[in-house]
């Protein structure tokens, strides 16, 4: 085997068939655009993860904001329960003093009548003597 040696040489490591067309200025600008392109997306892609980010915080705060008006749901779902209840014993007390009271009119009816009866018995004992 021979050593390794490093050596100019003039023309290119490979031999095409055809001539290269393309020279630098054509590898710089399509390089350039490929640069453009990678710098553009990995914007676009820092700003769609900037929108995320929004969002998600956006979805906690309504998730908490969610939660509280449950928990507010349900304290109203108690004390309107309780609210029913006292309703119903009122109604209740209601009817029942609505029967007594009806029941005193009768009573007072009925004294009534006896009164005047008894005047009437009177103006006749008046009226005998």
């Amino acid at each position: 085997m021979e050593d390794a040696t490093i050596s100019e040489t003039a023309g290119p490591l490979v031999k095409e068939r055809f001539p290269s067309v393309v020279d630098t200025d054509d590898l710089i600008f399509e390089i350039g655009k490929q640069v453009t392109k990678v710098l553009n997306l990995e914007k676009l892609l820092t700003k769609l993860l900037d929108k995320t980010k929004a969002l998600e915080g956006q979805t906690l705060d309504f998730a908490k904001q969610q939660s509280e008006a449950m928990g507010r749901a349900e304290v109203l779902s108690e004390s309107n329960k309780l609210y029913e209840e006292n309703n119903r014993k009122l109604d209740a007390e209601i009817v029942r003093l609505r029967e007594e009271i009806e029941e005193l009119k009768q009573g007072l009816i009925q004294k009534d009548e006896e009164i005047e009866r008894l005047k009437q018995k009177k103006k006749r004992a008046k009226k005998s003597n």
